[in-house]
Protein backbone atom coordinates (compact mmCIF):
# COMPACT_ATOMS: atom_id res chain seq x y z
CA UNK A 1 0.00 0.00 0.00
CA UNK A 2 0.88 3.98 -0.84
CA UNK A 3 1.87 5.30 3.06
CA UNK A 4 1.72 8.87 3.69
CA UNK A 5 4.11 9.27 7.11
CA UNK A 6 4.53 12.46 8.75
CA UNK A 7 5.04 13.61 12.18
CA UNK A 8 5.54 17.37 13.51
CA UNK A 9 8.98 18.35 12.52
CA UNK A 10 9.15 20.42 15.73
CA UNK A 11 9.37 16.78 17.55
CA UNK A 12 12.58 15.36 15.64
CA UNK A 13 14.95 16.83 17.83
CA UNK A 14 13.58 14.57 20.47
CA UNK A 15 11.77 11.84 18.47
CA UNK A 16 14.02 11.62 14.95
CA UNK A 17 14.66 7.72 16.43
CA UNK A 18 11.14 6.87 16.40
CA UNK A 19 9.99 8.56 13.41
CA UNK A 20 12.81 6.56 11.79
CA UNK A 21 11.77 3.23 12.85
CA UNK A 22 8.51 4.18 11.76
CA UNK A 23 9.52 4.89 8.44
CA UNK A 24 11.82 1.77 8.39
CA UNK A 25 8.96 -0.51 10.04
CA UNK A 26 6.29 0.81 6.96
CA UNK A 27 9.14 -0.59 4.28
CA UNK A 28 9.81 -3.94 5.96
CA UNK A 29 5.97 -4.66 5.86
CA UNK A 30 6.48 -3.65 2.00
CA UNK A 31 4.70 -1.00 2.19
CA UNK A 32 5.75 2.68 -0.08
CA UNK A 33 6.25 5.41 1.88
CA UNK A 34 4.96 8.39 -0.46
CA UNK A 35 7.37 10.67 1.48
CA UNK A 36 10.31 11.19 3.31
CA UNK A 37 10.91 14.65 4.36
CA UNK A 38 10.31 14.25 8.11
CA UNK A 39 13.23 12.23 7.68
CA UNK A 40 15.59 14.81 6.07
CA UNK A 41 14.16 18.09 7.41
CA UNK A 42 16.16 20.29 9.83
CA UNK A 43 13.68 20.99 12.73
CA UNK A 44 15.17 24.67 12.92
CA UNK A 45 15.26 25.86 9.18
CA UNK A 46 11.63 24.24 8.58
CA UNK A 47 9.88 26.52 10.21
CA UNK A 48 12.13 29.16 8.75
CA UNK A 49 10.64 28.97 5.32
CA UNK A 50 9.94 32.06 3.19
CA UNK A 51 5.92 31.97 1.58
CA UNK A 52 6.03 29.96 -1.06
CA UNK A 53 7.95 27.41 0.67
CA UNK A 54 4.36 27.68 3.13
CA UNK A 55 2.61 27.19 -0.04
CA UNK A 56 4.51 24.25 -1.59
CA UNK A 57 4.57 22.42 1.71
CA UNK A 58 1.14 22.99 1.58
CA UNK A 59 0.29 21.55 -1.56
CA UNK A 60 2.40 18.54 -1.68
CA UNK A 61 0.75 17.43 1.26
CA UNK A 62 -2.20 17.72 -0.11
CA UNK A 63 -1.37 16.00 -2.74
CA UNK A 64 0.52 13.56 -0.90
CA UNK A 65 -3.14 12.89 1.61
CA UNK A 66 -4.86 12.43 -2.36
CA UNK A 67 -2.32 9.97 -3.06
CA UNK A 68 -1.82 7.27 -0.15
CA UNK A 69 -3.74 4.38 0.74
CA UNK A 70 -3.64 5.23 4.52
CA UNK A 71 -2.37 8.00 6.34
CA UNK A 72 0.10 7.47 9.56
CA UNK A 73 1.01 10.47 11.64
CA UNK A 74 3.20 10.16 15.20
CA UNK A 75 1.59 12.97 17.24
CA UNK A 76 3.71 12.41 20.37
CA UNK A 77 3.91 16.02 19.86
CA UNK A 78 1.55 18.05 20.01
CA UNK A 79 0.37 19.54 16.16
CA UNK A 80 -1.72 21.74 14.77
CA UNK A 81 -0.40 20.68 11.28
CA UNK A 82 -0.89 17.04 12.03
CA UNK A 83 -4.42 17.65 13.42
CA UNK A 84 -4.71 19.35 9.97
CA UNK A 85 -3.36 16.31 7.86
CA UNK A 86 -5.67 14.13 9.99
CA UNK A 87 -8.54 16.16 9.49
CA UNK A 88 -8.13 16.43 5.63
CA UNK A 89 -7.19 12.57 5.59
CA UNK A 90 -10.61 11.67 6.83
CA UNK A 91 -12.45 14.44 4.60
CA UNK A 92 -11.23 12.46 1.90
CA UNK A 93 -12.06 9.14 3.62
CA UNK A 94 -8.85 7.93 4.24
CA UNK A 95 -7.45 5.96 6.59
CA UNK A 96 -5.67 7.08 9.42
CA UNK A 97 -3.36 5.69 12.11
CA UNK A 98 -2.53 8.00 14.85
CA UNK A 99 0.60 6.53 16.77
CA UNK A 100 2.39 8.14 20.15
CA UNK A 101 4.73 7.15 22.71
CA UNK A 102 3.41 4.87 25.47
CA UNK A 103 2.71 7.19 28.30
CA UNK A 104 1.99 10.37 25.98
CA UNK A 105 -1.72 10.98 26.35
CA UNK A 106 -3.23 12.30 23.30
CA UNK A 107 -5.88 13.64 24.74
CA UNK A 108 -8.31 15.40 22.20
CA UNK A 109 -7.03 12.82 19.24
CA UNK A 110 -8.42 10.27 22.24
CA UNK A 111 -12.13 11.72 21.95
CA UNK A 112 -12.34 11.31 17.70
CA UNK A 113 -15.03 9.01 16.93
CA UNK A 114 -14.13 8.19 13.22
CA UNK A 115 -14.43 4.12 11.94
CA UNK A 116 -11.23 5.07 9.68
CA UNK A 117 -9.36 6.83 12.89
CA UNK A 118 -6.86 4.48 14.76
CA UNK A 119 -5.33 6.24 17.97
CA UNK A 120 -2.35 3.55 19.04
CA UNK A 121 0.56 3.86 21.53
CA UNK A 122 3.95 1.99 21.03
CA UNK A 123 7.22 1.57 22.06
CA UNK A 124 10.37 1.36 20.08
CA UNK A 125 10.49 -2.54 20.59
CA UNK A 126 6.23 -2.69 18.97
CA UNK A 127 5.95 -0.46 16.51
CA UNK A 128 6.37 -3.07 13.84
CA UNK A 129 3.72 -5.01 14.99
CA UNK A 130 1.46 -2.53 16.06
CA UNK A 131 1.98 -1.41 12.43
CA UNK A 132 1.29 -4.22 11.05
CA UNK A 133 -2.43 -4.95 12.71
CA UNK A 134 -3.46 -1.65 12.04
CA UNK A 135 -2.21 -1.66 8.19
CA UNK A 136 -4.32 -4.06 7.81
CA UNK A 137 -7.60 -2.87 9.68
CA UNK A 138 -6.77 0.09 7.58
CA UNK A 139 -6.85 -2.18 4.17
CA UNK A 140 -10.40 -3.61 5.36
CA UNK A 141 -11.20 -0.17 5.57
CA UNK A 142 -10.11 0.79 2.17
CA UNK A 143 -12.95 1.90 -0.32
CA UNK A 144 -13.55 0.30 -4.00
CA UNK A 145 -14.89 3.18 -6.12
CA UNK A 146 -18.50 2.53 -7.60
CA UNK A 147 -19.70 4.46 -10.01
CA UNK A 148 -24.12 4.12 -11.26
CA UNK A 149 -26.01 6.92 -12.65
CA UNK A 150 -28.97 8.11 -10.80
CA UNK A 151 -31.95 10.93 -11.72
CA UNK A 152 -31.63 14.24 -10.50
CA UNK A 153 -34.34 13.84 -8.02
CA UNK A 154 -31.95 11.03 -6.06
CA UNK A 155 -28.83 13.43 -6.60
CA UNK A 156 -31.04 16.36 -5.02
CA UNK A 157 -32.68 14.09 -2.15
CA UNK A 158 -29.11 12.71 -1.47
CA UNK A 159 -27.69 16.58 -1.18
CA UNK A 160 -30.35 17.54 1.06
CA UNK A 161 -29.35 14.18 3.34
CA UNK A 162 -25.90 15.77 3.26
CA UNK A 163 -26.80 19.16 4.47
CA UNK A 164 -29.39 18.20 7.40
CA UNK A 165 -27.64 15.19 8.67
CA UNK A 166 -24.10 16.36 7.93
CA UNK A 167 -23.19 13.16 6.14
CA UNK A 168 -21.49 12.55 2.91
CA UNK A 169 -23.77 11.38 -0.09
CA UNK A 170 -21.46 7.77 0.30
CA UNK A 171 -21.23 7.47 3.80
CA UNK A 172 -25.50 7.55 3.84
CA UNK A 173 -25.84 4.96 0.90
CA UNK A 174 -23.19 2.55 2.76
CA UNK A 175 -25.11 2.60 5.51
CA UNK A 176 -28.58 2.07 3.84
CA UNK A 177 -26.37 -0.84 2.21
CA UNK A 178 -24.80 -2.13 5.49
CA UNK A 179 -28.44 -2.15 7.41
CA UNK A 180 -30.18 -4.34 4.33
CA UNK A 181 -27.13 -6.76 4.18
CA UNK A 182 -28.11 -8.48 7.60
CA UNK A 183 -31.86 -8.78 6.44
CA UNK A 184 -30.70 -10.87 3.23
CA UNK A 185 -30.33 -14.34 4.58
CA UNK A 186 -28.71 -15.72 1.43
CA UNK A 187 -26.14 -13.64 1.64
CA UNK A 188 -22.63 -15.21 2.92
Amino acid sequence: MKVYFTASARGKNAHAENYKRIYEALKDLGHENLDDLILRVDPEGFYSGNQDSKVNLFKKTVDLVKKADVIVLEISVPSLSMGYVMDRALEEEKPVILLYLEGVNPYFAGGIQNERLQVLSYTPETIKQVLARTIEISREQMDVRFNFFISPRIVAYLDWVSRHKKLPRAVYLRRLIEADMPKNKDYK
